[in-house]
């Protein structure tokens, strides 16, 4: 129900207006990484993180920091711990994620028959099992001729022919212990650990959400605002 309050959905008159960033979420990314882009490691997989907050990557290579913040899931980061604490433990396992799939098609079948019905977000139902549709035409403000589509969980099959891309996506679930579990959150960070945590999870799990974990956190760590 706060999902649909967010976006409107509990009412005729209710709806937000819907606008997109032109070129997609990795021009904002872009924006916000530019800063330290030339300190980002890409390519370098964390294997876990000891208790002396030592990062181990897959490749053996080791480093130590004062403070290490992990921005992964709930449950990835408590499974990077090696040695979590009770309070760690308590409220990073109260995180639990589906696993969805995602394809990428041009297959407008699954859409309603008439089109002045589409929209941005559809779902359809097919017997018991129940699916989501992107018309991404809509939703990015893309100008194509083409109408292109992501299914999650499709219902029925889609024809090669019209398959583009097909991706596997862990999203969280909001039940009542997650939702307990994020008031609980800055307790996590105020733990004389050096190890801290912020990502959508922490809130309603959008893009949006990532951004004020980490403009959170950072306020805490730097006694201001990170932009100031």
């Amino acid at each position: 129900m706060r999902f649909w309050h967010n976006h409107g959905f509990l009412g005729l008159d209710t709806q937000h207006p819907w606008r997109t960033v032109v070129g997609g979420s990795r021009e904002y990314v872009k924006k916000l990484v530019a800063p330290f882009q030339n300190r980002i490691k890409i390519g370098s997989s964390v294997k876990s993180i000891t208790p002396r907050n030592e990062i181990i990557l897959e490749s053996g290579e080791r480093e130590t920091f004062d403070r290490v913040i992990s921005a992964a899931h709930g449950d990835q980061s408590l499974y990077l711990l090696t040695s979590p604490t009770e309070l760690e433990t308590k409220i990073l396992s109260a995180f639990s994620y589906q696993s969805n799939k995602a394809i990428l098609h041009t297959d407008s079948q699954f859409m309603p028959q008439t089109k002045r019905c589409w929209a941005s977000w559809n779902y359809r139902v097919d017997g018991d099992r129940h699916s989501t549709i992107y018309w991404m035409n809509s939703l990015q403000g893309a100008t194509a001729k083409k109408d292109f589509f992501v299914s999650i969980n499709p219902s029925r099959r889609i024809p090669n022919e019209h398959i583009i891309k097909e991706l596997e996506y862990d999203h969280p679930l909001f039940d009542l212990d997650s939702l307990a579990a994020q008031k609980e959150v800055p307790k996590l960070n105020a733990a004389n650990t050096g190890r801290y945590f912020c990502g959508a999870w922490q809130r309603f799990g959008f893009h949006e959400d990532g951004l004020w974990s980490a403009f959170r956190l950072c306020e805490q760590l730097l006694g201001r605002s990170p932009w100031s």
